[in-house]
């Protein structure tokens, strides 16, 4: 059914549609750039274990930090297109980093780290359980 009005867009510009899409794609697009690496943190018997998916980065892209009980992975990695023949040229940086408290028994001094596989593996030692024992009075 026609109501005798019809609205037609003018040449050259786009419709309401394709408006909301690039204000969409504008608005959220660095937001969905933003990554998070899968982490997970465990104790399997007497060590902490952290594991933190990079797939993404390589061995020399990353650093390990530990202080006031807590680890900080951070991997930044920097791309550049050098090819001087072309008319655009594609430069990308990417850095993720993460925190992740430490148990109060975490003997810092003694961790150690590996990448493979595009994964990080922290692995902190604990120390014992503190026992406790009676003192006789002399």
């Amino acid at each position: 059914m026609s109501t005798g009005r019809e609205v037609r867009r003018a040449a050259g510009f786009p419709t309401i549609d394709a408006l909301v899409r690039s204000w969409n794609d504008t608005l959220w697009s660095p937001l969905a750039r933003l990554q998070i690496p899968a982490t997970d943190a465990w104790v399997e018997g007497d060590d902490f274990i952290v594991r933190v998916q990079l797939p993404q980065f390589e061995k020399k892209d990353i650093e390990v930090q530990t202080r006031d009980g807590e680890i900080t992975i951070t991997a930044q990695r920097h791309e550049k297109d050098d090819d001087k023949r072309a008319y655009v040229l594609h430069e990308s940086h990417e850095s993720i980093s993460r925190t992740i408290a430490l148990p109060p028994r975490a003997e810092i001094a003694r961790a150690t780290a590996s990448f493979a596989d595009g994964a990080l593996t922290v692995t902190v030692p604990l120390a014992e359980q503190p026992t406790s024992r009676q003192l006789e009075i002399a």
